[in-house]
């Protein structure tokens, strides 16, 4: 781009250097670049249009505008696809000048806001929004007429220039040929802190002459005092001075509301600007990636004819391997396909952060200038309504302070009125109009008044001789433009040369204008006439070229065409470059085709009889020949030199010939009919050539044989492999693999005996799940009727018949929670009076003298439990006989193997209970806190550190939760221990209390024993040593055993409790009085006299959800245990 501030003129830029451009796009043409900013009285409207179809887009014609207007029309609305310059030539008005009202700036006349409305009444146009807001006002002159010497749009006649009507005020007021186009909301309002006028639609350009200032009349005039009319005077006065106070404060405001509404529409230009580059530099990366994927294209079209060549390529006996030149073709090729891949991808990687910048552009925000605008508008209404209570009050003053002068001062007051109705028929700028009337009212004398006058009448006289010169120097301006469309001018020099003839202040400045204009006319003649030329030259010297080029008929047509009708010399080179890259690529294909000919000829001589000079000479002359021609004329040379050496031969030659290639045939593959045939065609043979041939044709067929027994052979092997998996199948059977082997044995090919493989694996694994799916079923079955066997159905047995017939586990699940429902009504109806009768037992124990309250727990504890008035009865009767008992067995091995085996079944029968009547364990753990957990956590890791660590006092206090587990636990463990030793004959052992101390050391002892995963005696022995005496025995120590609860229900410290206990009972197998088991833990439990249990110690490490049986959900619980005896 040109330089055009030194032309005098800069024109608006996005930015430095940059201008729209119309480009030829891969859809049509594109408008590139293009960032509209338009500021509609206040409000800031951003389009950030960087690309625009040209191609589906076509502007209205003024033509086309103007049918729309009636002949009465005095408004026109912008429809889509108008443009301001079509707009101005139909109702004729500058584009600029629309432009410049809608607060357009040049560059984005491709657009004009949809909906706004003009509206002329005679020189005067309005715009207003879709919704009639008044967006701008203007008193237009023939300045802004595209034609000066037409009316606006349908407007007969045009009020006189310089004179027009402020709605405000109703007050004549001033207008000039150059007019300000800032809108209406921006407004260069009076500074003035005191300003008597009011602030009006638009502020005026004078013309560039200095006003002229009254100068007062040294005639001295006698003042006049004026003669205030009471407390009326007064009272206006003040209120005179406190409204020009505000006045002068609401100017201040004003000030301040415009410096912000400037910041805002600062701010929202230089946004949107960002954004415009931001997205023109994503249009600018779609090309790049454009031209790159040609790019890729073309290279894997070079890769794809480089490997070509070589497939086309036959060895010869002096070339047996891929010529150097093709295999390098080949990788030069691969290689650019690679550097045209990673240039896509670069550019890829480039878009990717383009992107990013344009979505962050388009975050920017948006500051709302419309309402600071609006703010301004208000601030400007409330200035006017000062300005006409101050103009009310101002007249009022006048008239009181006239109507005390003088009789006969009221001549002056005449003159004055008089004055001031002159003035107004002068032709006078606003600011000299203002000074006039200020100094006439201030005048003090008739004669002051008409020396004003005169005055005024010069500003006047110089005021017209300005205007005429004005309207000579537009009417230049307007040929001269007219003289601009006439001239060979480039967009962009035409551009600044229009600016300059507007801005233009007098002829000889136009003149100049002019011209420059003719010069770069004159040279853009001269350089067109020399690119004509040197097109001419250019196309004439590709012509002759494109005719020695290797083309066919309809390529060099095309190429031809393409020189012919092309518009530059570029265009003539890229056709000519094009047209030079298809010779080239036919000539690598007559090249190719010329060396596959070679070959096949080459190869021809062997099969001929010829001696070795002759063959070689002939390849000699079938390697330099440069036409296919050539090589079938060589060919045809060499065969008959063969059939002259064949006529040469003798008789016995040929028949050596034949005897001998009946031993080649003889040792090849060949089934009898073959061998046959090539005998023949040998015995048939006239020369030794084609014996040659028929044996060449026989070694074909042989390998094509050979190949044929190795498919068979592979075939049979696979076959016998499918066999032996069929073989090694679990699930199928005999019958099944026969069949699967007869279809192995009459498959045709490996994918037929894999496809008959894999079938018959999934067979397999079908009878797999199938048997496993019973089997399972079967267990289930068996567990549900055992279970049912527990249950109190009163030999009702459809239960049962019902389980036997289930086809699903889920039948099964669904009979035996019926059959619980029916047990559970049965105890409830046979419980009826049990809550008596166990009150009148327990009565019973505790009046019992002879047993210990060990025991007196223990059996009330099992009264408690049981379910059954039976079951009550037999209890009263084991406390009885051990009230009875007064002498105890003392030695346990008295016991028979047999004995404690029987009663130890008893007594886990009895482990039955209703532990939904307990507190389960969640229930317990829920009154932890966080510093239950805290604690917990830290003892864990104490522990984890030395497993003699001893908790504190006050961390013992807070594990409470924990020690009334441990408690419940014991407790329950003391009734089944006693139980199964009463039922032995003896002795209870009594329950020792350990100190919170001590009960500590146990809490850490088990978890210790967690950890370490094996049996401890040493952990804070010394505290359970001071109240166990030294003989404390680990009775359980077990580490994190998980147990799960089948019915899902929370499981309770007592179901832990009798869990433990059943296993304990468990190893009655081990049981034996020659004591080689005495270490185990049911010796523990009925050995001794005397024995004494002390506290046991029960640790939850975890519940955890899981799986059951018949798809039910489970719990499943982590724990460690400890417990302790002490023997005295």
């Amino acid at each position: 781009m040109k330089d055009n501030k030194k032309n005098g003129y800069v024109p608006y830029e996005v930015q430095q250097d940059y201008k729209p451009k119309l480009v030829r796009g891969r859809n049509g043409w594109v408008i590139k670049g293009l960032v509209y900013l338009s500021l509609i009285g206040v409000g800031i409207v951003t389009t950030n249009g960087s690309e625009v179809q040209a191609a589906e887009w076509r502007p209205n014609t003024a033509e086309e505008i103007r049918e729309k207007i009636n002949e009465t029309d005095t408004s026109y609305t912008f429809a889509d696809g108008d443009t301001f310059y079509e707009i101005g030539r139909a109702i004729n008005v500058k584009h600029t000048v629309l432009m410049e009202l809608n607060g357009f700036e040049e560059g984005s006349q491709y657009t004009v806001p949809i909906g706004t409305t003009i509206t002329f009444d005679g020189q005067k146009i309005t715009l207003t929004d879709k919704d009639g807001k008044v967006l701008n006002e203007q008193i237009l002159s023939d300045g802004d007429k595209v034609d000066k010497d037409q009316p606006f749009m349908n407007q007969t006649s045009n009020p006189v220039i310089g004179k027009s009507i402020d709605s405000a005020t109703n007050k004549t007021k001033e207008s000039t040929d150059k007019t300000d186009t800032t809108p209406v909301n921006q407004s260069n309002f009076d500074n003035g802190k005191h300003s008597n006028q009011r602030n009006p639609i638009k502020s005026v350009d004078a013309n560039p002459d200095k006003p002229i200032k009254p100068i007062k009349p040294t005639v001295p005039v006698k003042p006049i005092e004026p003669k205030p009319e009471g407390n009326r005077l007064e009272e206006l006065k003040k209120q005179l001075a406190d409204l020009e106070a505000q006045l002068g404060n609401k100017q201040v405001e004003l000030e301040a509301a415009f410096v912000r509404l400037n910041e805002a529409n600062a701010k929202n230009k230089e946004n949107s600007i960002i954004s415009a580059n931001a997205q023109m530099v994503v249009n600018e990366l779609v090309d790049k990636l454009a031209v790159a994927e040609a790019a890729i294209i073309a290279a894997q079209n070079s890769v794809v004819e480089a490997q070509s060549a070589i497939d086309a390529w036959q060895p010869t006996e002096e070339e047996k391997e891929v010529p150097t030149s093709l295999n390098e073709a080949l990788i030069n090729a691969q290689a650019g396909l690679e550097v045209a891949q990673a240039n896509k991808q670069a550019i890829l990687n480039e878009q990717a952060i383009a992107l990013q910048d344009l979505e962050a552009a388009k975050q920017l925000p948006v500051i709302d200038a419309n309402s600071i605008a609006e703010e301004t508008s208000a601030i400007n209404d409330e200035i006017n309504h000062l300005q006409q209570k101050i103009d009310e009050i101002q007249a009022e003053i006048a008239k009181l302070e006239g109507s005390t002068k003088p009789e006969e001062d009221n001549g002056l007051e005449e003159a004055k009125q008089s004055a001031v109705e002159t003035l107004a028929n002068l032709n006078l700028l606003p600011e000299e109009l203002t000074d006039f009337k200020s100094v006439i009212q201030a005048a003090q004398s008739v004669e002051e008044i008409n020396n004003y006058i005169a005055q005024a009448q010069t500003a006047h006289e110089k005021n017209e001789a300005i205007k005429n010169e004005s309207e000579e120097l537009k009417k230049e301006k307007a040929n001269a433009l007219i003289q601009l469309d006439s001239l060979n001018l480039n967009s962009e020099d035409k551009e600044i040369l229009i600016y300059q003839i507007n801005s233009a202040t007098n002829l000889a400045d136009i003149s100049d204008i002019l011209t420059h204009a003719q010069s770069l006319s004159t040279e853009n003649n001269k350089k067109e006439e020399a690119e004509k030329s040197k097109l001419e030259a250019a196309k004439l010297n590709a012509k002759k070229e494109i005719k020695t080029l290797h083309l066919l008929e309809e390529e060099q047509a095309t190429f031809l065409s393409l020189v012919t009708n092309a518009k530059s010399v570029p265009e003539v080179s890229d056709a000519l470059e094009n047209a030079h890259q298809v010779s080239d690529k036919n000539n690598q294909n007559e090249q190719n085709q010329l060396e596959k000919v070679k070959n096949e000829a080459i190869a021809s001589l062997e099969k001929l009889n010829l001696t070795e000079a002759e063959k070689s000479a002939f390849k000699n002359r079938i390697k330099t020949a440069k036409k296919t021609t050539d090589i079938n004329s060589i060919l045809n040379e060499a065969v008959v030199s063969s059939n002259k050496n064949d006529e040469a031969v003798s008789k016995k030659e040929l028949n050596d010939a034949k005897k001998k290639a009946k031993s080649d045939l003889s040792k090849m593959n060949l089934i009898e009919s073959q061998q046959t045939e090539f005998d023949k065609q040998i015995d048939e043979a006239k020369t030794v050539s084609s014996i040659n041939t028929i044996v060449a044709k026989a070694k074909q067929v042989s390998d094509k044989n050979n190949e044929e027994t190795a498919n068979k052979e592979k075939l049979e092997k696979e076959k016998e492999q499918a066999k032996q998996k069929i073989t090694q199948l679990e699930y199928l059977s005999e019958a099944n693999k026969k069949d699967v082997n007869g279809l192995i044995d009459k498959a045709k090919t490996s994918e037929e005996i894999n496809k008959i493989v894999v079938e018959a694996k999934n067979q397999d694994d079908q009878f797999k799940q199938d048997k496993e799916t019973s089997e399972k079923l079967e267990t289930t079955r068996k567990n549900a009727l055992k279970e049912l066997a527990g249950l109190n159905l009163k030999g009702n047995k459809s239960f049962e018949e019902q389980i036997k017939i289930a086809k699903t586990e889920a039948q099964i699940a669904s009979v035996l929670e019926a059959a619980k429902v029916e047990s559970a009504k049965n105890d409830k109806t046979e419980n009826t009076g049990l809550e008596s009768q166990k009150k009148s037992a327990i009565d019973v124990i505790n009046g019992m003298s002879h047993i210990t309250d060990t025991q007196k727990q223990t059996f009330i504890s099992q009264i408690n439990r049981a379910k059954t008035k039976d079951r009550i009865d037999k209890i009263i009767g084991s406390a009885t006989k051990e009230n009875e008992v007064t002498d105890y067995i003392e030695d346990y091995k008295e016991i028979s193997v047999e004995t404690v085996k029987e009663v130890v079944q008893g007594v886990q029968k009895g482990l039955v209970d209703d532990y939904t009547v307990y507190d389960s364990i969640e229930s317990i753990l829920s009154k932890k806190t966080d510093t239950t957990d805290e604690v917990f956590e830290k003892v864990h890791e104490e522990i984890k550190k030395d497993i003699n660590y001893e908790i504190s006092e006050s961390d013992y206090e807070k594990l409470q939760v924990y020690f009334e587990i441990n408690d419940r636990y014991t407790k329950r463990m003391i009734e089944n221990i006693n139980t199964l030793r009463s039922e032995l004959g003896l002795s209870p052992l009594n329950y020792i209390e350990l100190s919170d101390k001590a009960k500590a050391a146990m809490f850490a002892h088990t978890i210790a024993e967690g950890y370490e995963k094996e049996h401890l005696t040493s952990n804070n022995s010394s505290v359970l040593a001071s109240e166990l005496g030294n003989n404390g025995e680990n009775m359980i120590p077990l580490s994190s055993a998980p147990v799960s609860n089948v019915l899902g229900i929370a499981a309770t410290v007592e179901e832990l409790a009798d869990i433990m206990f059943k296993k304990e009972l468990n190893e009655s197998e081990f049981y034996s009085t020659e004591g080689n088991k005495e270490d185990g833990h049911l010796h523990n439990i009925i050995k001794g006299k005397s024995n004494s249990i002390a506290y046991g110690a029960l640790v939850i490490t975890g519940i955890k959800n899981g799986n059951g049986p018949f798809g039910r959900d489970i719990l499943y619980y982590d724990y460690s245990i400890t417990e302790i005896f002490s023997y005295k």
